[in-house]
């Protein structure tokens, strides 16, 4: 399986995540490739940091039910009822 990393846990890590590009971020386009073209064989997954539930909601918009890892939970900061709230696919999960 090939996982990329979207959106991280921590707020120093930014720099790349919310570039501009084309009118959106650089991941919202990087998920909406792996999702469309990449991932013909389903084996892809995204990880998006539960410290961003509103980027976690929208990548998950983008992706439907392809497989999220979603750390920074507790420690870093991630509330895990935003999170699974923010990550759960249409069919609940």
């Amino acid at each position: 399986m090939l996982s990329l990393a979207l959106a991280m846990t921590l707020s120093q890590t930014t720099d790349l995540q919310f570039l501009e590009t084309g009118g959106r971020k650089l991941y919202q386009h990087v998920a909406e490739l792996v999702a469309t073209k990449w991932n013909a064989g389903s084996q892809c997954a995204l990880v998006v940091g539960a410290t961003f539930p509103a980027e976690l909601a929208g990548v998950r918009g983008l992706v439907g039910e392809m497989p999220l890892l979603v750390p920074g939970i507790g420690a870093q900061g991630g509330e895990i009822e935003g999170t699974v709230s923010a990550g759960r696919t249409a069919a609940g999960t």
